[in-house]
């Protein structure tokens, strides 16, 4: 997630009946349609090169692996180039005694 100097980033946690909701949001860059569907993928970068953005394109492949090795699910959502983006990520919770807690 990217925002310009003045740009926004939200938070936002939910408990959910059997799963807690992460969701972050922000006013950035936002991800095409075109690259929206891959986003998750090994090595793949945005058509948009920043200054100084060297990433490799492994960030949120891993963010995706470490949420489904937990028994969860991430998906990203965008209206497109310069309108921001939202990454949504469920992790269900497990029994632990007779309380419900998150998967640790």
């Amino acid at each position: 997630m990217a925002s310009e100097r003045g740009g926004r980033v939200e938070l936002c946690c939910t408990k959910r009946e059997n799963d807690a909701q992460v969701t972050v949001s922000d006013t950035g860059r936002g991800i095409s349609e075109e690259f929206l569907p891959c986003v998750f993928d090994r090595f793949r970068r945005g058509p948009i090169k920043i200054s100084g953005d060297d990433g490799l394109g492994l960030g949120l492949a891993i963010a995706r692996y470490v949420v489904e090795a937990h028994g969860g699910s991430i998906c990203a959502h965008s209206s497109g180039l310069g309108r921001g983006s939202t990454f949504t990520v469920h992790l269900p919770f497990v029994a632990s005694g007779a309380a419900l807690s998150p998967v640790q």
